[in-house]
């Protein structure tokens, strides 16, 4: 545990974080506005609608949810495919490959940071629902587990991917065909 916790691991981790806090109005920004109009557009205007057909549940506050997971979700697996890819773009990634970094070690560093902005990105969202909706979690210590372990899902994935990807648009490909879907037909949008 101690050789985990060595300087070199620790820097690419703050690296990996620091680097989309440092462009928060193109990593977090947009991300809290999406949402912020999904909630607006979806909620307000169409909840109306089905609840007027008998919900049992206001329809915002049951959207809320999947706007959350939605948010973790995307924000993890984009911080650590984008972050592979661009350091392959970039042509960087030699110079992480012949760190005195173990390939472990490396791939933790991509997954903290993806993980980091997924929770980052629910918790943001869970405190705009709250804003806007006044929707809070039941039970808060659950929720941040809950979203910690997707997020630490899907940042994984996105390190594979990104490992895989050939060009920018393999990336995509995942998010286009599997995330897109699984949103529109996983029940955030209809009871």
């Amino acid at each position: 545990m101690n050789q985990l916790l060595n300087r070199h691991f620790l820097t690419l981790v703050r690296r990996e974080t620091e680097r989309f806090l440092a462009l928060y109005k193109q990593t977090v920004m947009p991300g809290l506005i999406s949402t912020a109009l999904y909630i607006l557009v979806f909620g307000k205007a169409l909840g109306k609608k089905i609840d007027a057909n008998g919900l049992e549940v206001n329809y915002t506050l049951y959207i809320i949810p999947g706007l959350i997971m939605m948010a973790v979700i995307n924000h993890a697996y984009q911080n650590s495919s984008s972050s592979i890819m661009q350091a392959k773009f970039l042509r960087f990634i030699e110079d992480i490959l012949i760190t005195p970094l173990s390939g472990l070690e490396i791939t933790l560093g991509y997954i903290i940071g993806g993980t980091f902005r997924g929770v980052l990105n629910g918790v943001l969202v869970i405190f705009l629902s709250w804003l806007l909706t006044g929707f809070f979690p039941n039970n808060l210590l659950l929720t941040l587990i809950y979203l910690f372990t997707v997020a630490w899902a899907f940042s994984g994935a996105g390190v594979i991917i990104g490992i895989l990807a050939k060009t920018w648009d393999s990336i995509m490909v995942f998010t286009n065909f599997i995330f897109t879907p699984l949103i529109f037909l996983g029940g955030v949008f209809y009871s």
